[in-house]
């Protein structure tokens, strides 16, 4: 049996969503499918991860927006406008308060990521997800990398993925 390329993205986009999360209720009214065309999807997950390459190892600096230093939610600012031409609040609370949430298993490339700090209270933290568990964000200690959301810490302080119309 063969499929086109188009046909298994579009699988893969669709089965997901019949399991439910745990993290969002079906009844939740921003619990809904904001997806997108798939053959927009391969092209614009192409254009993210060149875009995230060039700014990998770009030091961390509280409130930065530019090459010479960028914070996480200015991070994800920066990519979501270059990439897919979308502003965004630029506060990582403001960006999940704003983003429409998604079950975990809707997480496409170009959906935001979103932690609480470690004593539990609120988001502290936002990155951009890359697909295959992994994201990329500023680090406080270490700038722009990719992490895994399987990652002990990650994994306990994950709170939910929003998306942003693209």
């Amino acid at each position: 049996m063969r499929y086109s390329i188009r046909s298994l993205l579009i699988l893969l986009l669709i089965l997901p969503a019949c399991r439910p999360s745990a993290r969002f209720s079906a009844s939740n009214e921003n619990d809904h499918d904001a997806s997108y065309p798939a053959q927009d999807f391969v092209q614009k997950s192409s254009t993210l991860d060149d875009f995230v390459k060039q700014w990998l190892n770009t030091p961390y600096k509280y409130g930065g927006m530019s090459r010479s230093g960028v914070d996480c939610s200015g991070f994800t600012s920066i990519v979501l406008l270059e990439v897919f031409n979308i502003k965004i609040p630029r506060m990582s609370e403001e960006q999940y308060k704003n983003g429409t949430k998604i079950r975990d298993s809707w997480r496409t490339p170009g959906d935001l990521v979103f932690f609480k700090n470690i004593r539990g209270h609120g988001i502290d933290h936002v990155g951009i997800y890359l697909g295959q568990t992994r994201f990329a964000h500023a680090s406080q200690s270490s700038g722009v990398i990719i992490s895994d959301l399987k990652e002990d810490y990650y994994r306990k302080s994950y709170v939910g993925a929003c998306r942003y119309q693209r």
